[in-house]
């Protein structure tokens, strides 16, 4: 795969930075380290829809490493894990705090997730416009990024399906856009959670006919012709 800019590309060591939550609970404290994007990253996430601007747009970082920094009585003991080979941390920044989330989506150990991220924040919020015609509500943040990559609609992303939204972020939405929509995985699960949040929020639910697949970057990628991926913008009239 072609690189968008050499330059972007190549941090040496001494030039990794150290990205870490301000507000960090008492007892623990996350951070990583940032490494050098390399052309099978940018594949991985190619093959969900989402291009090389999309994953800098969003904040997404790869990385080498995961600290761990834990309060233990009166001392404070620090434990480092080297990543995956595809590992990254999403970022999102609220009222000033720095938060973040890690995504290993081929661990097989129970360690995909790791998250220093308030469930309060929802994903994106401070990359979409001011106000629009429409956005879209996902469950997670490469459904999100796919739509918007692919459909250029606008869209958001919560902690997971299940999490309520704030009266301020609903209000907000409201203010903004004409047409608000809730489109979580096409299973029970996202469906019904979906459906309480429809109800909480008064936003239009969509659900998606997306054959076997049950979010939309696992569809995108099962396409042979991603051409077929447009047709679902005629959900978001």
């Amino acid at each position: 795969m072609q690189k968008e800019n050499s330059q972007e590309l190549t941090i040496k060591p001494k030039q990794m930075r150290v990205l870490t939550r301000k507000e960090a609970n008492e007892q623990s404290k996350v951070q990583v380290t940032v490494r050098p994007w390399h052309d099978y990253d940018y594949e991985y996430w190619a093959s969900y829809g989402i291009e090389h601007k999309w994953l800098h747009y969003a904040d997404i970082h790869p990385i080498s490493h995961k600290i761990i920094t834990k309060k233990v009585d009166n001392s404070t003991r620090q434990y480092i894990f080297p990543a995956d080979k595809f590992a990254y941390c999403f970022l999102e920044r609220k009222e000033g705090n720095l938060q973040l989330k890690i995504y290993q989506p081929y661990n097989t150990k129970g360690f995909k997730w790791c998250s220093k991220m308030d469930g309060s924040v929802i994903g994106l919020w401070t990359k979409i416009p001011q106000q629009g015609e429409k956005v879209i509500i996902c469950s997670s943040l490469k459904d999100a990024l796919c739509i918007s990559c692919q459909l250029h609609i606008p869209a958001l992303c919560l902690q997971g399906e299940g999490y309520s939204m704030s009266t301020t972020a609903i209000q907000e939405l409201k203010r903004r856009y004409k047409h608000i929509y809730i489109s979580f995985d096409a299973d029970s699960p996202g469906i019904a959670d979906a459906r309480k949040l429809s109800a909480e929020t008064g936003f239009q639910m969509v659900l998606p006919d997306l054959g076997s697949c049950k979010d939309y970057s696992d569809y995108y990628k099962s396409l042979t012709d991603k051409s077929q991926f447009q047709q679902l913008k005629s959900l978001f009239p």
